[in-house]
């Protein structure tokens, strides 16, 4: 008679190792945020998109990880603020710097300032890894917005691609991209490696085509652009850097299998498309949302790890996650990983979401981080210019060790506080290093007079 008590005893304490295992993967204990930058960390900001990026030294032993991080700066090595005189007589310019971990993002080493023409502004840092490659993609501007700049959104901007075969240690001149003419005008970047393949998306902001570039031996040559769609989207905000059109697209690839989505038109329309063969050949657009996805100054993000790639947005009712398996070749359902307004949050009015950068880690891991809106006395819900001094924002972490059938609760990362640092907590990127979550973003005021980058670190 005791068998089946025993056997009993047995499956229950099997299913409760097996939750204990599943809530430990996913709550997760945040360590104290700390600036990354170095010497010229008061300057520093990002683009919300892939800007952190992981490679392992097998030639070592045991094996080495490294956190790689590519970021803007207008606070020059010299340890001042750059502007267009300086930029041009000095080339104090504003740049991209790269960084590395070896600790998982506990420490960094010095920032590099990623090789780039002389005496031109360099913005959209975007960073892509594989094997022992990273690539960095970044784009050139004629003048540096500041207050009395003459930047001018209708003059052109040139992507540039540089590498490191060594996990960062060196980097190759910086090369311009082929197809571009005088009249090209470059959105925000994205770039993504599977493989010995590189892939690169942008929108050209004077016609709105979203263009595709593909490198075949881990970014040292590149193929001219494709157009794999286009949007009718526009940023024409007179204090903003595109004038024109902006689909905002992501990309990421498992293997031969490469997606990439953007937002179509400006009522928020989401669309995707597909290649399985390292991007030789594309399928039509197809529609992930047909409305909404622009909401809040949302944007689609992607990432991939093993058989998966996730795509994730926000709309004005919550924020949500689609996973790709190249196993079955489609798409699961939608998962919904939180609502707005979010009353799960601590007691700040979280009355909308921009940004989700979803991460996805071993097995069915995925995590995401969402900035999430907060309306302070009639301030604005993530305010389109960023320019309303009661506008807040704070950053919140979920994740799912089912593919986002479940969440965890809700943890700030990226609390709201005093300091003018922490008004507003946004425009990041997140990774998972092994098991454990890498979150990099920035921290600035409305206006961005004070700005910089923060790192936190998540321990299951």
């Amino acid at each position: 008679m005791r068998k089946p008590v025993w056997r009993v005893a047995v499956a229950l304490a099997v299913v409760l190792g097996m939750t204990t295992v599943a809530w430990a993967l996913t709550n997760y204990s945040w360590s104290s945020k700390q600036t990354v930058g170095g010497a010229n960390q008061a300057g520093t900001f990002m683009n919300g998109v892939h800007q952190l990026a992981i490679t392992v030294d097998t030639s070592v032993s045991p094996a080495k990880t490294f956190a790689n991080y590519v970021y803007e700066s207008d606070y020059t090595t010299a340890g001042v603020y750059t502007n267009d005189t300086k930029c041009a007589a000095s080339n104090d310019c504003l740049a991209n710097y790269y960084v590395r971990s070896s600790d998982g993002g506990k420490t960094w080493g010095n920032p590099k300032r990623l090789p780039a023409p002389a005496n031109t502004p360099m913005d959209r840092g975007t960073i892509a890894a594989t094997g022992t490659t990273l690539v960095a993609l970044q784009m050139s501007q004629t003048k540096y917005y500041q207050s009395g700049s003459t930047f001018d959104v209708s003059a052109p901007r040139y992507v540039y691609a540089t590498r490191s075969t060594d996990n960062g240690g060196t980097w190759s001149n910086a090369v311009k991209l082929p197809g571009q003419t005088t009249a090209t005008r470059g959105d925000y970047l994205n770039v993504w490696a599977s493989g010995s393949y590189v892939h690169a998306v942008m929108t050209t902001s004077d016609t709105g085509k979203i263009w595709y570039w593909r490198s075949a031996d881990k970014g040292k040559t590149w193929s001219s652009p494709v157009t794999i769609g286009s949007t009718t989207a526009t940023d024409n905000d007179p204090n903003g850097y595109v004038g024109g059109f902006s689909g905002l697209p992501s990309i990421a690839a498992s293997g031969s299998t490469v997606i990439a989505s953007w937002v179509d038109n400006n009522t928020g329309k989401l669309v995707y498309v597909r290649s399985t063969n390292n991007g030789t050949n594309w399928g039509a657009e197809t529609q992930l949302v047909a409305s909404g996805a622009n909401a809040n100054l949302g944007y689609v993000n992607e990432d991939a790890h093993d058989t998966r790639i996730a795509v994730s947005w926000t709309t004005a009712a919550g924020g949500f996650v689609k996973i790709y398996s190249t196993g079955t070749s489609s798409f699961g359902a939608d998962r919904k990983f939180a609502s707005f307004p979010d009353s799960g949050v601590g007691s700040l009015y979280n009355k909308g979401g921009e940004g989700a950068m979803v991460a996805l880690g071993p097995g069915n891991l995925v995590g995401v981080m969402v900035s999430e809106c907060n309306q302070l006395s009639g301030g604005e819900i993530c305010s389109a210019d960023l320019s309303d001094n009661k506008t807040r924002e704070q950053l919140v972490w979920r994740a799912s060790d089912d593919n986002g059938a479940t969440w965890s609760s809700p943890k700030v990362i990226g609390p709201v506080g005093q300091s003018k640092t922490t008004f507003i907590n946004n425009y990041g990127d997140v990774i998972y290093v092994n098991t454990k979550p890498l979150a990099v973003w920035n921290g600035h005021d409305a206006v961005y007079f004070n700005y910089v980058n923060y790192r936190s670190i998540g321990t299951p």
